[in-house]
């Protein structure tokens, strides 16, 4: 028992001895620091590790699903009324693949349209127009303007082109053309068919040539105005050359005849006009005065220096001829002297 007395004290009296120094403590507390970082960092790693990519996949999943969605329901939007921003053009396109795969109805406008009324939704005019517009776009028809742009675009010329701007044709009749040109002349001859016919096409090329020829117009540039001016052979007419007759309050023209026919002449302006008919008929004067009418209310092109019209009452041979300097226009094979007239005024 004294024993165990006498050790305690020696403990305690060696526990008494121990002396912390300064730098002992120093180093005890940094260690204890440098523990404790560690093990922050060893949680942050794991959150780092583990937590943050799970959660990024979660986020990753979310946007997939929801961009999957938006892919399924985004066809929906081809109806119309829905978005603004769809076109007809689109509308038009869907409604054409129903109309062909009906089967695949709810594939293009989602499978809730489909669920909700077995019966089809009523279409408003303007989406038929649309439907129309869209099926027809194929089998269109070229209106003049682009027949007489798409004639200018296979003619190769140093002159301008200059071509009418309308020909009128019956009912169901169809414009076309065969063209020619070379550097110092362009010729265009039109016809008209029951079906359309592209221009230049093998058709007209061959002696089985279908379609009737409504007009040709031949420009030429002369090498000298001379030339030009014998090519359009203007003539001033007065009583010298037949006799008086009138057209109207103002206008005088003068009659002859020979060879089976009767001809009536007169100047307007620089031009010189000449209508034909049979000798003993009034289909001369008759043309003449319905020619003043017509002129009265449409203008010739304004020739340099002068033009020529030469028109058949039987409609045998009608031409217009007339010039810019040098270069001469004709437009012939008209068989109606009026046409001949009205191709002549709309020549831009």
């Amino acid at each position: 028992m004294n024993d165990d007395k006498n050790l305690e004290q020696s403990l305690q009296s060696l526990n008494e001895d121990i002396v912390w120094k300064e730098g002992r403590k120093e180093h005890v507390r940094q260690k204890l620091v440098h523990q404790l970082q560690q093990d922050t960092q060893k949680t942050s790693t794991t959150w780092k590790k583990k937590i943050i990519p799970a959660f990024s996949v979660i986020c990753a999943l979310i946007i997939v699903s929801v961009i999957a969605l938006n892919e399924f329901g985004g066809t929906h939007v081809l109806t119309f009324g829905e978005n603004p921003s769809v076109t007809a053009s689109s509308q038009g396109v869907a409604q054409k693949l129903i109309h062909e795969n009906p089967e695949e109805k709810s594939e293009i406008f989602g499978k809730d349209e489909q669920n909700n009324d077995n019966s089809p939704s009523p279409q408003t005019d303007e989406e038929e127009n649309v439907d129309e517009d869209e099926d027809n776009s194929e089998d269109r028809l070229l209106t003049q303007e682009e027949i007489m742009t798409a004639i200018k675009g296979q003619m190769n010329s140093d002159l301008p082109l200059q071509l009418p701007t309308e020909i009128t044709l019956p009912e169901g009749k169809h414009l076309t053309a065969v063209t020619n040109s070379q550097s110092d002349a362009y010729e265009v001859i039109f016809y008209q068919h029951d079906e359309p016919i592209p221009i230049n096409n093998q058709l007209l090329l061959g002696a089985d040539n279908p379609a009737e020829v409504v007009a040709r117009i031949h420009v030429e540039e002369y090498a000298t105005q001379e030339e030009a001016d014998n090519a359009v052979g203007f003539i001033t007419f007065d009583d010298s050359m037949g006799q008086p007759v009138s057209l109207n309050e103002e206008l005088t023209a003068f009659q002859d005849s020979g060879a089976g026919s009767t001809y009536t002449s007169w100047n307007v302006g620089r031009w010189a006009i000449t209508t034909r008919g049979h000798t003993n008929e009034e289909a001369s004067l008759d043309l003449a005065k319905e020619v003043v009418e017509y002129l009265n209310i449409h203008l010739l092109p304004a020739p340099n220096q002068h033009g020529y019209a030469r028109l058949d009452a039987h409609n045998d041979s009608n031409e217009i001829i007339w010039q810019q300097g040098k270069t001469v226009y004709t437009i012939d094979h008209v068989q109606d002297p009026i046409q001949a007239l009205e191709i002549t005024v709309h020549v831009e």
